[in-house]
């Protein structure tokens, strides 16, 4: 069963507008933050956000221990077209 955190995605939204934040989520280990990330990504999706303006990166999958350098070469790619992107 998946919990909607209908409050957290509210905040994503209301965010999501404005291009000049930077929006980030902390917490402690496992309170549900990639899921609030996956829940945001649908529902942007849903909304019909073009998938070149999402831009989704698993850092869980990556490692901890990725550059500067190699994170620019991974979001370079979304940031080509012009617009507003998620990333």
């Amino acid at each position: 069963m998946e919990i909607i955190r209908h409050d957290y995605l509210q905040i994503l939204e209301d965010a999501s507008g404005k291009t000049d934040l930077v929006k980030v989520i902390t917490g402690m280990r496992r309170v549900g933050k990639t899921t609030v990330m996956l829940q945001h990504l649908h529902n942007l999706r849903t909304r019909g956000i073009p998938e070149e303006s999402i831009c989704y990166i698993d850092l869980d999958l990556i490692g901890a221990d990725i550059s500067t350098s190699q994170l620019k070469d991974l979001i370079g790619p979304c940031l080509e077209e012009k617009g507003i992107h998620c990333i």
